[in-house]
Protein backbone atom coordinates (compact mmCIF):
# COMPACT_ATOMS: atom_id res chain seq x y z
CA UNK A 1 0.00 0.00 0.00
CA UNK A 2 2.87 2.36 0.71
CA UNK A 3 4.20 1.94 -2.85
CA UNK A 4 0.77 2.54 -4.38
CA UNK A 5 0.22 5.63 -2.26
CA UNK A 6 3.65 7.05 -3.10
CA UNK A 7 3.01 6.49 -6.81
CA UNK A 8 -0.35 8.29 -6.70
CA UNK A 9 0.93 11.18 -4.61
CA UNK A 10 3.91 11.78 -6.90
CA UNK A 11 2.32 11.12 -10.31
CA UNK A 12 1.59 13.74 -12.92
CA UNK A 13 -1.98 13.96 -14.10
CA UNK A 14 -3.66 13.93 -10.70
CA UNK A 15 -4.74 17.35 -9.52
CA UNK A 16 -4.12 18.41 -5.94
CA UNK A 17 -4.94 17.43 -3.36
CA UNK A 18 -3.92 13.87 -4.14
CA UNK A 19 -6.05 11.76 -1.81
CA UNK A 20 -5.55 8.02 -1.41
CA UNK A 21 -8.48 5.99 -0.11
CA UNK A 22 -8.27 2.35 0.92
CA UNK A 23 -11.49 0.39 1.05
CA UNK A 24 -11.43 -2.86 2.98
CA UNK A 25 -15.20 -2.32 3.41
CA UNK A 26 -15.01 -3.04 7.12
CA UNK A 27 -13.02 -1.92 10.11
CA UNK A 28 -9.52 -3.31 9.49
CA UNK A 29 -7.06 -4.46 12.11
CA UNK A 30 -5.04 -1.45 13.32
CA UNK A 31 -1.82 -2.85 11.84
CA UNK A 32 -3.44 -2.92 8.39
CA UNK A 33 -3.93 0.86 8.33
CA UNK A 34 -1.19 2.52 6.37
CA UNK A 35 -0.01 5.88 7.60
CA UNK A 36 0.37 6.84 3.94
CA UNK A 37 -3.35 6.43 3.19
CA UNK A 38 -5.54 9.50 3.66
CA UNK A 39 -8.93 7.82 4.16
CA UNK A 40 -9.97 4.29 5.11
CA UNK A 41 -13.53 3.09 4.46
CA UNK A 42 -14.59 1.30 7.65
CA UNK A 43 -18.04 0.17 6.52
CA UNK A 44 -19.46 -0.60 3.10
CA UNK A 45 -22.87 -2.16 2.85
CA UNK A 46 -26.62 -1.96 3.02
CA UNK A 47 -28.38 0.69 5.08
CA UNK A 48 -29.95 -1.97 7.34
CA UNK A 49 -26.50 -3.22 8.34
CA UNK A 50 -24.94 0.10 9.36
CA UNK A 51 -23.61 -0.32 12.90
CA UNK A 52 -25.11 1.98 15.49
CA UNK A 53 -22.92 4.74 16.87
CA UNK A 54 -21.79 2.82 19.96
CA UNK A 55 -20.79 -0.23 17.91
CA UNK A 56 -18.96 1.92 15.34
CA UNK A 57 -17.16 3.90 18.02
CA UNK A 58 -16.07 0.69 19.75
CA UNK A 59 -14.68 -0.69 16.48
CA UNK A 60 -12.74 2.51 15.77
CA UNK A 61 -11.22 3.00 19.22
CA UNK A 62 -7.96 1.15 18.46
CA UNK A 63 -7.39 2.65 15.02
CA UNK A 64 -4.75 5.33 14.45
CA UNK A 65 -5.61 8.79 13.18
CA UNK A 66 -8.74 10.83 13.70
CA UNK A 67 -12.25 11.00 12.28
CA UNK A 68 -10.71 12.84 9.29
CA UNK A 69 -9.17 9.53 8.21
CA UNK A 70 -12.35 7.43 8.07
CA UNK A 71 -15.52 7.08 6.03
CA UNK A 72 -18.45 4.83 5.12
CA UNK A 73 -20.23 3.86 1.89
CA UNK A 74 -23.90 3.05 2.47
CA UNK A 75 -26.11 1.66 -0.30
CA UNK A 76 -29.71 0.44 -0.44
CA UNK A 77 -30.96 3.50 1.39
CA UNK A 78 -34.77 3.24 1.54
CA UNK A 79 -36.25 5.34 -1.27
CA UNK A 80 -38.72 6.95 1.11
CA UNK A 81 -36.47 7.52 4.12
CA UNK A 82 -37.52 10.65 5.97
CA UNK A 83 -35.19 13.61 6.13
CA UNK A 84 -35.28 13.32 9.92
CA UNK A 85 -34.15 9.69 9.86
CA UNK A 86 -31.42 10.41 7.29
CA UNK A 87 -30.21 13.42 9.28
CA UNK A 88 -30.11 11.32 12.47
CA UNK A 89 -28.00 8.68 10.71
CA UNK A 90 -25.59 11.29 9.35
CA UNK A 91 -25.37 13.16 12.65
CA UNK A 92 -24.51 9.93 14.48
CA UNK A 93 -21.89 8.87 11.95
CA UNK A 94 -20.23 12.26 11.54
CA UNK A 95 -19.21 12.26 15.20
CA UNK A 96 -16.68 9.52 14.40
CA UNK A 97 -16.27 9.71 10.60
CA UNK A 98 -15.62 12.55 8.19
CA UNK A 99 -16.73 10.99 4.90
CA UNK A 100 -20.23 9.58 4.46
CA UNK A 101 -21.58 8.44 1.09
CA UNK A 102 -25.14 7.16 0.72
CA UNK A 103 -27.15 6.00 -2.27
CA UNK A 104 -30.54 4.40 -2.77
CA UNK A 105 -29.19 1.94 -5.35
CA UNK A 106 -29.84 -1.67 -4.31
CA UNK A 107 -28.36 -3.54 -7.26
CA UNK A 108 -25.27 -2.77 -9.29
CA UNK A 109 -24.36 -0.23 -6.62
CA UNK A 110 -21.07 0.52 -8.39
CA UNK A 111 -22.69 1.18 -11.77
CA UNK A 112 -24.19 4.59 -11.01
CA UNK A 113 -25.24 7.00 -8.32
CA UNK A 114 -28.99 6.48 -8.00
CA UNK A 115 -31.58 9.11 -7.30
CA UNK A 116 -30.86 9.69 -3.65
CA UNK A 117 -27.13 10.23 -3.53
CA UNK A 118 -25.48 12.07 -0.71
CA UNK A 119 -21.77 12.66 -0.37
CA UNK A 120 -20.95 14.40 2.82
CA UNK A 121 -17.63 15.76 3.96
CA UNK A 122 -17.93 16.94 7.52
Amino acid sequence: MNNITATVKHSDGFSAPRVVIQNPGQVPAPEMISSYVDVTIVFEGRYERVPDRDAMKEQLVDLPGSRDNYGVLIHSLPKYISNVKLRRLINDLKKDLRFIYTTDLEEDVYEGFGGGVHLNDF
